[in-house]
């Protein structure tokens, strides 16, 4: 049985496939936890904007992931909050769009895929 030997402290070695993984992931855990579909009703956020905010949501969480304990709490709570303030929005109504989200499994998906591209776009070197 191979041993995970550990990281070096402070280099992140993800790379943009297991940025792809841990979204698939998370995609994979709200389809199952969603409750059954409903009429999609509008989301509090701009879906444009969700998108947005949804992409540097998943760049901070997997900034934080080698932390631990309360530490990568705070940070986290720091990270959400600067992403809250970047683009415009509160608290309240980002979790009530993930709730949304959550309740309408057609609508979730077809955001994440908006997101994956989003997130794919901001990879890509600019020219």
């Amino acid at each position: 049985m191979r041993r995970f030997t550990g990281l070096r402290s402070g280099v992140c070695l993800l790379n943009f496939g297991d940025l792809a993984n841990i979204i698939h992931l998370g995609f994979a855990i709200m389809i199952i936890t969603a409750s059954s579909c409903k009429p999609s009703p509008t989301l509090p956020v701009d879906e444009a904007l969700l998108i947005k905010v949804l992409a540097d949501v998943h760049i901070a969480e997997v900034a934080v992931q080698n932390f631990a304990g309360t530490h990568k709490d705070s940070i986290k709570r720091i990270y959400y909050q600067q992403i809250y303030d970047i683009h415009g929005i509160s608290e309240t109504d980002f979790r009530a769009s993930l709730q949304v989200l959550s309740d309408h499994q057609e609508k979730m998906e077809k955001l994440y895929k908006k997101v994956e591209k989003h997130l794919e776009s901001m990879d890509k070197p600019k020219q």
